[in-house]
């Protein structure tokens, strides 16, 4: 199904000076893990795909055929027209109302977009980017296609084939040419890693997360919807141990870690591996307390000053808390 051995690049698709996209295509192609890593990627996206084909043919249409215009909150709109204002629903049609007013489209429109974004999800876990954007326009959402699509659209995957595909594109290079090799990459991951983790603070939807957590390889917010092995083969078992990079700045950690994993009274992988779970949890809690409990206070305080920001204008001091609290928020949200 997949080539085998190293592929060599087209010598008419080399750009000088290089791109991020092309020195990633050159590291794939010589380093044997990593081509063994895209090739089971490609698997998984082709059997999902395969599923979709089926569907196609079952039933003569697959996700996303059957949803124009669904991402357009007519409802909310129908709403505002009238005059008719609830609780915590947005008062502006614009895609950053919802995070930039601490609000809801309604009910109605609010499943439409969480049954859109399955779709979208869908045809992502597939390998569908294309699809993906287009369905995303058709349903009245061309922002979410740009969203997922960064650079103009190029294909970035790290293959030989998406190399061909985009041919000698010189967007890419244009851009690093001006801020450097992977500058911006590393600035759209990040970017996309702050609304994942956003939307699932703001208790948005699961798919819509996951959605732009694959954009960053935020594992976390990706596993809650991974339900079978094609979608998350390492699901299976128990769950992963998830490192958090605060802990290294405890001096003590690396001799309290040692301590737990060579404990003799435990054998086997698996059991060393729940044994340093179950003792982490406990030495997490009593060296740096609960990060969602600490989460959930700064947010908590973030949204008292917005409140009392609604009703007066604040002093420089409450801005600057409230920009300290955002500060530390993020940074609790950069360590996870």
């Amino acid at each position: 199904m997949f080539r085998q051995g190293n592929e060599e690049l087209p010598e008419d698709l080399m750009l000088s000076p290089t791109t991020s996209h092309l020195e990633a295509c050159q590291f794939v192609v010589a380093d044997h893990t990593a081509q063994l890593g895209l090739r089971i990627v490609q698997w998984l996206e082709g059997l999902a795909s395969k599923v979709l084909d089926l569907d196609n043919e079952v039933r003569g249409s697959h996700v996303g055929t059957y949803l124009p215009s669904s991402g357009v909150w007519r409802h909310t709109q129908r709403a505002l027209k009238k005059g008719v204002s609830k609780p915590k629903t947005v008062h502006h049609l614009d895609f950053d109302a919802p995070t930039r007013e601490h609000a809801e489209q309604l009910p109605d429109d609010k499943k439409q977009d969480e049954s859109l974004l399955e779709d979208v999800w869908t045809l992502l876990r597939a390998g569908r980017l294309e699809e993906a954007c287009d369905l995303c326009r058709s349903a009245g959402q061309p922002w979410r296609a740009a969203t997922l699509c960064p650079f103009g659209g190029l294909d970035l995957c790290p293959s030989v084939e998406a190399l061909v595909k985009n041919g000698k594109n010189r967007t890419l290079q244009a851009i690093e040419l001006e801020s450097g090799i992977g500058h911006q990459w590393r600035l759209w991951k990040w970017a996309t890693y702050c609304v994942s983790e956003r939307i699932a603070e703001q208790d948005g939807g699961k798919y819509e997360t996951a959605v732009y957590a694959a954009q960053c390889s935020n594992l976390k917010r990706i596993l809650p919807i991974c339900t079978d092995w094609e979608s998350c083969p390492f699901k299976w078992g128990p769950t992963p141990l998830i490192f958090e990079s605060v802990w290294l700045e405890n001096r003590s950690f690396k001799a309290y870690f040692k301590e737990w994993w060579e404990n003799g009274r435990v054998h086997g992988f698996y059991a060393k591996v729940e044994r340093v779970k179950e003792s982490l949890k406990v030495w997490k809690r009593e060296v740096f307390g609960d990060l969602n409990e600490l989460k959930a206070e700064l947010v908590q305080g973030i949204e008292d000053l917005d409140a009392k920001e609604s009703g007066e204008c604040l002093s420089r001091t409450s801005r600057d808390e409230r920009s300290l609290l955002k500060l530390k928020l993020e940074e609790l949200d950069f360590r996870e």
